[in-house]
């Protein structure tokens, strides 16, 4: 399946306004911000089964609706095709529904995404901390999870 052709079915399966955009040969599938979980399981399903990053995108200066526009990005690893998926959203009600339970990837993104705009993907899902500053609490379990992760022999910084 072509990402064109996914594309096309993606927005095929989805309720209200979708448009597909395509550009430089990428396609983006412009999707209702109630259809943006829906959106992304119908892409999974189609075989999008990598999650690569999601972001915002300031749109507060559009005319004609200003706002964000949130974009993810997803890998077909067997058809080896990008596809793009956004919504807008306002600036006034800057909330979207997680992706955590198709992708649950999309959590560190979504964690990004609200720290460097503001936007809220906390609804049904986990809760949205901030990521840059250090935890409120340390405790003994923090330093724990710290001694276990830094001891892994899979991870990086563990002398082989």
């Amino acid at each position: 399946m072509t990402a064109e052709t996914a594309a096309e079915t993606v927005a095929g399966r989805l309720r209200g306004e979708v448009r597909v955009d395509s550009s430089y040969g990428q396609d983006t599938v412009d999707v209702p911000r109630a259809e943006w979980v829906a959106a992304h399981e119908s892409a999974r399903d189609l075989g999008f089964t990598f999650f690569d990053w999601l972001t915002g995108v300031d749109q507060l200066d559009a005319a004609d609706e200003p706002g964000f526009d949130v974009v993810s990005h997803l890998w077909s690893m067997t058809a080896r095709e990008h596809l793009f998926l956004r919504t807008r959203v306002s600036g006034d009600d800057a909330r979207l529904a997680t992706l955590t339970g198709v992708f649950s990837g999309a959590s560190w993104h979504e964690r990004e995404t609200f720290e460097m705009f503001g936007l809220d993907f906390g609804r049904g899902g986990p809760p949205v901390r901030s990521t840059t500053r250090p935890p409120m609490r340390v405790d003994e379990h923090y330093f724990n999870l710290i001694i276990l992760i830094n001891s892994s022999p899979d991870h990086p910084s563990c002398p082989r």
